[in-house]
């Protein structure tokens, strides 16, 4: 049953990169750079049809058969050179964090991913854990002050793991960071995780960790860069431009 439809749709979707093949390099001829070759993925099981309208961004090869089909090329390869460049653009954040963790199904188990924002509604960082306990919450913290610096006050729930975390952050600072415990006045991270759902819901879980921590990360990337967390260097830009400027 499955090969007697792969072969109804290959034929379908080959008819669709034919057809959408003057409209995709009209979308990405402002960040072409024709004098660079081309090179396919040694990965990639294209056959010629696929490797003839092909559009090359610096390092990235992106085939029209790959956004229809979405399996010849790994899509996690790019997403950690991404995330890096934003971070170098990221707006400095708030110094008052509210944060929380919500539940990602990651191989039919739940996983934890730790997030955090400011006042202002700004995303401060995120990390994908195995375990929600105090090595994990400790280790959020790390990163998020590594990247964003030290914050003055953290607003955390009733969680005691994440309360040990930050005593242990204390006990090696001079300076202790101000921890609030209320449930209530953490909704603005609560409400803020319902973006990230709305992408992760469709996927019905995750099949392999690494995977769900990179994609979560570029989730979380992209959603910085709706909530204009992205330096604009004074050009006004929506939200895909400044994407498709992350890999100029």
């Amino acid at each position: 049953m499955r090969k007697a439809r792969a072969e109804l749709v290959a034929p379908a979707a080959d008819r669709l990169v034919a057809d959408n093949h003057a409209a995709f390099e009209q979308q990405f001829l402002d960040i072409t750079q024709p004098e660079l070759k081309p090179e396919v993925p040694a990965n990639c099981v294209a056959d010629d049809r696929c490797r003839e309208p092909m559009t090359v961004v610096k390092r990235f090869c992106f085939l029209h058969c790959v956004i229809l089909r979405g399996s010849l090329v790994n899509v996690t390869e790019p997403l950690p050179v991404l995330e890096k460049a934003f971070r170098h653009r990221k707006r400095p954040v708030g110094k008052s964090w509210r944060v929380d963790e919500t539940y990602i199904k990651v191989r039919g188990q739940w996983k934890y991913l730790y997030r955090a924002v400011d006042k202002a509604g700004h995303t401060i960082d995120c990390l994908l854990r195995a375990h929600r306990d105090k090595a994990a919450a400790k280790r959020y913290f790390e990163k998020s002050i590594s990247h964003n610096g030290e914050p003055e006050t953290v607003m955390i729930d009733k969680s005691g793991s994440n309360l040990a975390a930050l005593e242990a952050l204390n006990a090696e600072r001079d300076t202790p960071i101000k921890v609030r415990q209320n449930k209530y006045l953490n909704n603005l991270i609560e409400q803020d995780h319902r973006a990230i759902k709305r992408r992760t819901r469709p996927m019905l879980g995750f099949k392999n960790f690494r995977c769900a921590r990179i994609i979560l990360s570029g989730i979380e990337t992209m959603h910085m860069i709706r909530k204009g967390q992205m330096k604009a260097d004074g050009v006004s830009r929506t939200a895909a431009e400044q994407f498709y400027s992350l890999v100029m």
